[in-house]
């Protein structure tokens, strides 16, 4: 018998934020590979668990990189941007959603988009974003919050999934990823959230970007932050951040 260590279905759970029915669907499906005890009872190399969460992690922080296409980009020929697009509200604001933009009257002097002449529905490029993942950036500092969501994203394809501590960190992930919709877990202070939301929400980069809270006290930085859209709890799961999952309302 090998001398590494071995883990019960529980442990391996608790370590991969799972229930203990999907270790066993894993082991099953030759996902995990398992010993048996006199008992019957499953054990598992606690290093091929440490290898899933690291292997999860890294594929998902792979996949996720690739940048988004912006309209002007879909409608280019040849690669060259058209003059119209060079002019229009979109490419100048350098905005992800073209749609968004499509709320501002006309009568303000903007022309939002050439291309679409009734709504974004009669668009290819809104058809096409509607069913794109979500860019979602998660601030936290929680090892246990960033494990439990990386191996959520190997089942919620709605989502691409990038982190963030506070601060520095944040508005590094902005330049780089420009994420849709970002979630802030509840290990700030009420008015450092409550800052952090502000400058979200203000930050040029990422305009009409959406913001969820994962904290108890949720209500007391909604009630001081701006682009604060809901709130979810501190457990949440993937799942549960569908409702502001979708591209969003366009003008007429």
């Amino acid at each position: 018998m090998s001398k590494r260590p071995y883990i019960s279905t529980g442990h391996a759970a608790k370590l991969l934020g799972v229930t203990p029915d999907t270790v066993l669907k894993w082991i099953k499906r030759g996902r995990l590979v398992a010993l048996r005890t006199a008992g019957g009872h499953f054990r598992i190399p606690r290093e091929q668990i440490d290898s899933l969460v690291e292997a999860l992690s890294s594929s998902a922080s792979q996949a996720q990189k690739s940048p988004p296409q912006h309209c002007w980009e879909h409608f280019a020929a040849d690669g060259s941007v058209a003059p119209e697009c060079r002019s229009c509200l979109v490419h100048r604001s350098r905005a992800d959603h073209c749609w968004e933009l499509m709320r501002y009257p006309k009568e303000a002097g903007f022309t939002a988009c050439f291309h679409v002449k009734t709504t974004c529905d009669a668009c290819e490029y809104f058809r096409e974003r509607q069913h794109a993942p979500v860019r979602l950036l998660i601030v936290t500092d929680s090892a246990e919050l960033r494990r439990r969501v990386s191996l959520g994203v190997e089942t919620q394809s709605r989502f691409r999934v990038e982190f963030a501590s506070h601060g520095y960190d944040c508005s590094l992930q902005v330049e780089r990823f420009r994420p849709e919709l970002v979630v802030i877990d509840g290990s700030l202070a009420v008015d450092e959230c409550a800052a952090l939301c502000t400058h979200l929400a203000n930050d040029l980069r990422i305009p009409g970007v959406k913001i969820v809270l994962a904290a108890t006290r949720a209500g007391k930085v909604m009630e001081r932050a701006p682009g604060v859209v809901g709130e979810v709890g501190s457990g949440f799961e993937l799942r549960d951040l569908l409702p502001w999952a979708g591209p969003g309302a366009c003008g007429e």
